[in-house]
């Protein structure tokens, strides 16, 4: 559609401005100003529909997150009530 919109506005510089009537080149001028307007409404449209797929994928993943967290708070709470494992010494009580 860009493509056309560029041969469009090539050919409306050359050979629109060598006839004369002045109803014909306000339609031809028109059209083109319709397909800019629509391949912007189509661009809007992309935009919010980007917007709205990841905000529902952010939203999904902040759930699992949510959810990964909690798990590894419910580990940590039967393996060692939370706190860090002690470490094995030697018989004297060093490393």
């Amino acid at each position: 559609m860009l493509g056309l919109m560029a041969v469009a506005v090539f050919v409306g510089q050359l050979g629109i401005s060598r006839i004369e009537s002045k109803l014909l080149a306000s339609a031809y001028w028109g059209a083109v100003l319709l397909m800019v307007g629509w391949v912007g409404l189509l661009a809007a449209a992309d935009v919010l529909a980007t917007k709205h797929h990841f905000t529902r994928l952010r939203q999904t993943y902040l759930v699992e997150q949510a959810k990964l967290h909690a798990e590894i708070r419910r580990m940590q709470a039967t393996r060692g009530n939370g706190k860090a494992p002690k470490r094995n010494r030697g018989p004297a009580g060093k490393s």
